[in-house]
């Protein structure tokens, strides 16, 4: 792994530890709203309309990209003189049919993002960076009974040991009573079994928008950027035409006595300069770990990817103890506690259950002959590096992460493009300039 490499993986770590930390962080933060009075801003429909605000971003950088693809070729055409008949090289435009059929993945992203966002009310954020992973549970399960791919006995093990991660994980919640905001110090009396509820509903969603996106939608030419901009702006125009309104009329705990008072949000924000500068930051983050969960795939190979997954929980984990007893002094942050240690033994078993699941880890007593196919009827990061970049049957399919490549739109679009960039990476030599000049199929910034 090279010095790019390096890089975009510590990036992406920082990113994805940073996106989680600051939602759990703005919640801990306190502002005076319409009642005049001093609260918490638990607002996590209107944090998650900010998540779709930051995903829109991926839309401006996509066009920059074209652009300077654009001025590429164009110097390429200069150098080899080509005449008007010759540039039929030009990439396809993505039919604005597609631009119109991401809304209803957006509308899966936006009922996920949504409880798991209440789910983090509850419950504190390892256990819901841990619990997240139900996602490979789910999708599994779907894949091998909605989809009818075929995973083998040594899949279905690493599928059973996440499952015994989960419930380790889980059983945490249980070993003390119901206090503050997922224990996290605020005093605030909550139920984190209700978070762990709010948590796996949301990896249902996921895993069934995945199936849906699979077995459903046909949508070509779907660039990641494209896909994860589209999500972000019909999710942003969604939630206030529809979320926020509902939000509004049925009956809850917040002010006014609804499920979550918009208006209400807006005063908190206007009136907290902490609030402003955290919501800043989470959108800034989560932009920034969209594009380099998408450098990942251009960069890396399999085994970074998964690593960079894996260690995600751990860097939250560590970084939420360190806010605890360390920066903020028991204010923010995490507090190590008896159920921590199943916590742990949770976690520990989780990577070894997705590294069984994928392969790394080969159990004694499992015929491991058929691989490749398994590799090509469930799918993994493997093919994109096994399988010729001209193969029409190259896919990329989500199982090794539940964080990064969600969805196979992204995941076709991924493979799309990494094999335009194998195939289109040429040299042209120029006797009349003496070097050479490298054109690329996409820009790496």
């Amino acid at each position: 792994m090279g010095v790019t490499g390096v890089l975009v993986f510590t990036s992406g770590v920082i990113m994805g530890t940073a996106s989680t930390l600051t939602i759990k962080i703005i919640y801990g933060l306190e502002s005076i709203g319409v009642t005049g009075q001093l609260q918490r801003f638990e607002k996590p429909l209107f944090t998650t309309w900010f998540m779709f605000l930051a995903m829109t971003l991926a839309l401006p950088i996509y066009w920059i990209q074209q652009w300077r693809k654009g001025l590429k070729r164009r110097e390429y055409s200069r150098i080899k003189n080509l005449n008007d008949n010759e540039e039929d090289d030009e990439e396809e435009e993505v039919p604005w049919r597609t631009y119109f059929l991401l809304v209803i993945p957006a509308c899966f992203d936006l009922l996920g993002s949504a409880l798991s966002g209440i789910g983090l009310l509850f419950c504190t954020v390892s256990v819901y960076q841990l619990l997240r992973c139900t996602v490979i549970i789910v999708t599994a399960v779907l894949k091998a009974t909605v989809l009818g791919h075929r995973l083998s006995n040594y899949m279905w093990s690493g599928i059973f040991i996440n499952l015994v991660a989960m419930l380790l994980v889980g059983s945490t919640s249980f070993l003390s009573e119901p206090s503050g905001g997922g224990a996290e110090g605020d005093g605030v009396n909550r139920d984190p079994r209700v978070g762990i509820f709010f948590v796996i509903l949301s990896c249902i969603v996921q895993g069934s928008q995945y199936v849906f996106e699979e077995k459903v939608m046909a949508v070509d030419n779907a660039p990641p950027l494209v896909v994860v901009g589209m999500e972000g702006l019909w999710g942003t125009i969604l939630m206030p035409l529809v979320v926020f309104p509902w939000a509004y009329i049925l009956p809850g705990t917040d002010a006014g006595g609804c499920v979550e008072n918009t208006y209400d949000s807006w005063v908190q924000m206007t009136n907290s300069t902490s609030v402003q500068i955290v919501l800043l930051v989470f959108t800034i983050t989560v932009c920034l770990y969209n594009i380099f969960c998408i450098y990942v795939t251009f960069l890396l190979n399999s085994i970074w990817h998964a690593i960079l997954d894996n260690f995600r929980p751990v860097a939250v984990w560590s970084t939420d103890l360190l806010l605890f007893y360390v920066i903020t002094d028991g204010r923010f942050g995490e507090a190590w506690e008896t159920g921590s240690w199943l916590e742990l033994a949770g976690m520990m078993l989780l990577f070894l259950g997705t590294a069984v699941y994928n392969g790394n880890v080969k159990l004694p007593g499992f015929d491991y002959s058929g691989e490749s196919e398994n590799y090509h009827d469930v799918g993994t990061m493997h093919e994109l590096e096994t399988q010729s970049p001209s193969s029409p049957t190259l896919r990329i399919q989500p199982m090794s992460s539940p964080f990064l490549s969600r969805s196979p739109l992204i995941n076709k679009g991924l493979m799309r493009e990494k094999e335009k960039g194998l195939n289109d990476n040429f040299t042209v030599y120029n006797q009349g300039y003496g070097s050479t000049f490298e054109p690329s199929s996409r820009s790496r910034g």
